[in-house]
This record gives structure tokens, sequence and C-alpha cells, in this order.
């Protein structure tokens, strides 16, 4: 008898000469780590997956390859970009870490988040911020997670604009990274290398506290206007925020 002949419910015709490799290598698996049982499934691995996550940790994340993809492929002002991650990176680095919190992990996303915020100005300026979520929510992205996605999207919706959209989100847990990027990008309205001033970000008792200095916000009023309206909007969602001029 050959494999030819093998009569098994469901087989098709084209996977008679492998399955009996796969099963070899299930038993194998089975023998080698005591497993016992295995149930049906509706869903199943990316082809690849395991090897985007052996990449990662031999610092070959896929996730940074997939990122510089869309950049090129919606054309992203890198430099934009840059200004933006760099802030909001910095400005994370100086809150204090959780001990649940992967701080690391935390600021790729976060970087992340910076380069690929404009990828909806490719749609329309108008309500970019949701034209960068949806593409980020839904596009096939090799190494991201789903959870991953879902975070990143989440970002980008909150990066601009309203933020009652996610205050009635009970899953989104990024307050302080969007606190982060916000900032980052007020700061950086102007889209030019200009000489920022040291900024010192804090939270205390749940209140977000940005500190700068008073002579370079005076001599930046579109800045002190954004920066006043940025506060309000967080205090409308009941999330102080204080802005003091030293």
């Amino acid at each position: 008898e050959n494999l030819s002949q093998v009569e098994l419910q469901g087989l098709k015709d084209d996977r008679r000469s492998v399955w009996p490799g796969g099963l070899a290598i299930m038993i194998a698996v089975f023998d080698e780590l005591g497993i016992e049982s295995m149930e049906v499934t509706d869903a199943a691995l990316r082809v690849g997956v395991l090897y985007d996550l052996l990449g990662r940790s031999q610092h070959d994340d896929m996730r940074f390859v997939t990122v510089e993809q869309f950049m090129q492929r919606y054309a992203v002002d890198r430099e934009q970009a840059k200004r933006v991650g760099i802030h909001a990176a910095e400005f994370l680095s100086q809150l204090p870490k959780p001990d649940s919190e992967d701080r690391e992990d935390n600021i790729a996303l976060l970087q992340w988040a910076a380069n690929l915020h404009e990828i909806g100005l490719s749609i329309a300026h108008n309500g970019y911020h949701k034209h960068s979520a949806y593409i980020a929510g839904n596009a096939d992205m090799p190494g991201f997670s789903k959870n991953d996605q879902a975070r990143l999207a989440a970002l980008l919706i909150g990066h601009a604009g309203k933020l009652g959209k996610l205050a009635n989100n009970s899953s989104f847990r990024d307050w302080r990274m969007l606190f982060c990027l916000r900032l980052s990008q007020v700061l950086c309205r102007g889209r030019s290398d200009i000489q920022l001033p040291k900024v010192k970000v804090s939270e205390v008792d749940g209140s977000y506290i940005v500190s700068l200095s008073k002579d370079w916000v005076e001599e930046h009023p579109l800045t002190e206007f954004s920066l006043l309206k940025e506060a309000a909007e967080w205090e409308r969602i009941g999330r102080p925020y204080k802005v003091i001029l030293r």
C-alpha cells in the first residue's frame, strides 16, 4: 500500500504526500512535551509569525521593517516624524516606570506612532488622524500582533482632536503615552528644527504637569495657545493637566 491509496475523510489529494511527515512531527512533539490532547481551532498562526518573534529576541524586529515600508508608501515627512518621536520618547522617559510596564517596548510603540501619525494625510487633510488610525488598525502589518495594531491605531486616533473618543473606551490604557505624543506634536507644530526649551513633565496624583520656560512660550504665542487648549481638552475628560511657566 502506498500514499496514493490512503483514504481519510477530508484529506485532499494534494495533501496525501505531506500529511505523514506532519503526523510524525506531531507525534514527536506530543512525546517530547508530554502533551496528552489537542483540540481543533478556527484560528491559525500567520505564516512567518514565529520567525518574527525570534527576530525580536535577536534585535531584528520585523515591526521596524514594516513601519519603514509604510513611511515610504505614504510619503511620510520623515523630519517631522523624527522630531515628534524624539520628544515623545523623551517625555515618556521622564515619567515614573510602573513595575508592570515594558518601557522599552512602549517607547518603540510610541516612536512607531510618531512615524505613522501622518500617514492619513495621503487620503485627506481633514480628519487625517482618523485615516491614519484606520490604516494602522486594518492593514496587514507583518510583525505586529492584533494587540500591537489596536494600541497603535488608538494612539493615532487620539494624537489629534478631541479626547472624548478614547475616554469612553474602557480598553484603552496608554494614556501616558498619548499625553507624551500629543505634547510633542504641540511643541513641534512649526515643523522646523527650532530650539525647544527644556521641558519637564511629571504625573502627580493623576495630574499631568508640563513645565517649561516662560520666556520661550511668550516668544511663541501660537504654541502657548495650543498648550492651553491642550490642557483644557484633558480637563474636559476629567484628567487634570497643568502648564507651569518658570
